[in-house]
């Protein structure tokens, strides 16, 4: 059987790449069509066995959507699937056409189940264009089996599960941890207050350095530049050379530096908000309606995960990860691994086990799925 499909993605590599990955271990046919830049970060951007489609110089959002319409009238495809669409909404709802199946892929199950409508004209033009596009689509994708499970419930129509990461065994390098050493935290994503609860950060920080505890904590990512300035003295009025560390970038992490300490990590920490406000648009509940980034990177690299217990992870991860209520929480765990080093090969292990369920050979039903009517 010929499998023939277009992916659409102009925002997100790392949710692109997954996909490819597995498309490719069916055989399909595959055509990218996305912007330059998420080309450019692409493991996959030399491989000929993928049909690219992007332009080379900067172009609007407006113009890139009607080169893609235009694309997608020529070539011959069974299967269509939006990875994110964050704009431009009635735009590709217009994209589908006679005898193709379109696969939106849902981040934010709220913002299309239970929006709050802005009365303005562009507010009720995002909302119904919203509206319009979940209704064409044909099926739906999510990252996680909570949000399967969400969604599922709320429609008849056919919701997919692949996660936003893989994990590739033959990549995995260990980590171990010597009594004395630095235990190494670090949390990805950009500095982002309505994603992370940083107050949680800095107490963590004033407690491990009241408790003398050698950690240092990395943040993975850059403050919006209107904030920088805030940030920095917060950070600068904690900071110590000695226990309980803090360091932060200024500016955009490069993939290969944000890789190269996920690696280093002993602990990938995600301390995720409970609800997340997406601009007045919806609420969405973290691990229910919207997932963390940062709980698939500890997955792609086989790291343990610090995660607070209001996460609803998937359930490879229940008994890998290291749920908190509290910062003293995060402490006493950190302590008993400094006194008991033995004890962080076991979370290791953990994390390595919940790791192996997501090895590319676990997943490739599920994208098999799309293709069967």
């Amino acid at each position: 059987m010929n499998l023939r499909i277009a992916v659409i993605e102009t925002e997100h590599f790392e949710v692109l790449d997954p996909v490819i990955h597995l498309l490719l271990q069916i055989g399909a046919e595959i055509h990218v069509l996305c912007s330059r830049q998420v080309n450019h970060f692409s493991e996959f951007k030399l491989d000929t066995r993928l049909n690219w489609h992007f332009n080379q110089s900067e172009i609007s959002p407006r113009q890139q959507l009607q080169q893609f319409k235009e694309l997608l009238a020529s070539i011959n495809i069974d299967r269509l699937l939006l990875l994110t669409v964050s704009n431009n909404h009635l735009f590709y709802s217009r994209l589908k056409k006679n005898g193709i199946k379109v696969v939106l892929g849902i981040h934010d199950i709220n913002s299309y189940l239970i929006p709050q409508i802005k009365f303005s004209l562009r507010g009720l033009i995002r909302h119904f264009s919203k509206k319009i596009l979940f209704i064409s689509a044909d099926e739906y994708w999510v990252f996680s089996n909570k949000q399967a499970l969400t969604l599922q419930a709320e429609t008849k129509k056919k919701v997919h599960h692949i996660p936003p990461a893989l994990f590739h065994s033959v990549q995995f390098l260990p980590r171990s941890y010597s009594k004395g050493q630095e235990l190494l935290v670090v949390i990805p994503g950009s500095v982002d207050i309505k994603r992370r609860n940083y107050e949680e950060v800095f107490a963590f920080i004033e407690e491990a350095q009241n408790l003398q505890l050698n950690a240092r904590v990395v943040l993975l990512g850059a403050p919006p530049v209107d904030q920088l300035e805030t940030f920095r003295a917060r950070v600068n009025s904690i900071r110590s050379t000695q226990n309980g560390r803090i360091d932060f970038f200024e500016e955009q992490v490069p993939t290969d530096v944000f890789f190269e300490y996920l690696r280093k990590a002993h602990f990938i920490w995600s301390p995720v908000q409970k609800v997340f406000d997406n601009d007045g648009e919806s609420w969405e509940t973290y691990g229910v309606t919207k997932i963390s980034g940062s709980v698939y990177d500890a997955i792609r690299v086989g790291r343990p995960l610090i995660i607070p217990d209001h996460y609803v992870v998937d359930p490879p991860l229940l008994k890998a990860g290291i749920f908190y209520r509290s910062v003293t929480d995060i402490c006493s765990i950190l302590q008993f691994v400094a006194s008991h080093p033995e004890q962080y090969a076991v979370y290791q292990l953990q994390a390595l086990n919940a790791s192996m369920e997501f090895v590319p050979e676990k997943w490739v039903a599920s994208i098999e799925n799309i293709f069967k009517t």
